[in-house]
């Protein structure tokens, strides 16, 4: 069963157009983490360099590397959520897995949840260093699967993996004396031009093994919210995005589990006074379902906007 998660956000999270955001950071202690891509290369430098500058270096020894690749499921599993959100396949990179097996290895090793890392630090290498930039990381967690989908239950995270210009992904995986970390690059493979039609689009669609919202990222996804129900945690994120130019000043949302009323909260990109976050959820709705989803609750639900409506309708 996936664990709850702790997140640590240090982003820039690129979206049609470009943000800013803050500075990586490190968790207190080395427990169960997620974070998404920091503000550093990608401004400037929006695509990484050639594979020869990514070496295929193995982990030494204090880390072992996991298997990484589509028989280690997270490229079945990202595809799994990018083909219920409408947007194409993507293909692993060879050279992108190599820097993030890397990363994983140092966030194994020395337990700091950060898109960076200490050149004093014998874990430390410039591949790894390199990737951390553009990569979501996380720690805590046993398989790929579990990994794809804490970040599937960030909001920001979300995002990321469902953007409609990514064609290409590494990952990486490593276990060390502070558990299983992995990485994931989501930035460098955004190679294709933004969708242009088959807006809205929501996620999640279908059956998700997403129940609920990772919890502590900053900036806070669920600021302003209501507090939680009994489970004291907030259901699976439903993502409505209409589209890369669309405005969203507010939502109408309508929305059931098994039949009765679901309550939730409800944003758009007006409600987050953090800058990033306002500008990834141009054109979006998030609704939060204020307690954690149960196995076997079905959620129906309509919502509209300025932009249009969308119908919601997925199982967990």
């Amino acid at each position: 069963m996936l664990r709850r998660a702790a997140i640590t956000l240090s982003m820039l999270l690129l979206v049609t157009s470009c943000g800013a955001g803050d500075a990586g950071t490190t968790p207190s202690s080395p427990t169960t983490s997620t974070s998404a891509p920091s503000t550093a290369a990608t401004a400037a430098s929006p695509s990484r360099t050639t594979e020869s500058a990514i070496p295929t270096a193995v982990p030494s020894a204090g880390a072992s590397a996991a298997p990484s690749g589509p028989s280690s499921g997270w490229l079945a599993r990202l595809n799994l959520l990018r083909s219920s959100f409408g947007v194409p396949a993507v293909a692993e990179d060879a050279s992108l897995t190599a820097g993030d097996k890397l990363h994983a290895r140092y966030v194994a090793r020395t337990g700091m949840v950060t898109q960076s890392e200490d050149p004093d630090s014998s874990a430390h290498s410039e591949a790894g260093a390199l990737a951390a930039t553009t990569s979501l990381v996380g720690l805590g967690f046993d398989t790929p699967a579990q990994f794809i989908d804490a970040w599937a239950g960030s909001p920001f995270q979300l995002v990321n993996l469902l953007d409609s210009r990514l064609t290409r992904a590494g990952f990486g995986i490593a276990s060390g004396p502070f558990g299983t970390a992995a990485a994931l690059d989501v930035v460098n493979g955004r190679t294709a031009d933004p969708a242009t039609d088959g807006w809205p689009r929501v996620w999640p669609r279908g059956r998700t093994t997403v129940r609920r919202l990772t919890s502590s990222a900053q900036p806070d996804a669920t600021s302003g919210c209501p507090d939680t129900g009994p489970t004291g945690g907030y259901g699976t994120p439903i993502l409505i995005d209409f589209g890369p130019t669309s405005s969203i000043e507010g939502a109408t949302v309508t929305i059931t589990a098994n039949g009765g009323e679901l309550p939730t909260c409800v944003h758009v990109a007006s409600d987050y006074p953090n800058p990033t976050a306002s500008q990834l959820m141009a054109g979006k709705v998030l609704i939060m379902p204020l307690d954690v989803l149960k196995t076997g609750t079905s959620v129906q639900g309509t919502v509209t906007t300025s932009a249009g409506t969308a119908t919601i309708d997925f199982a967990t």
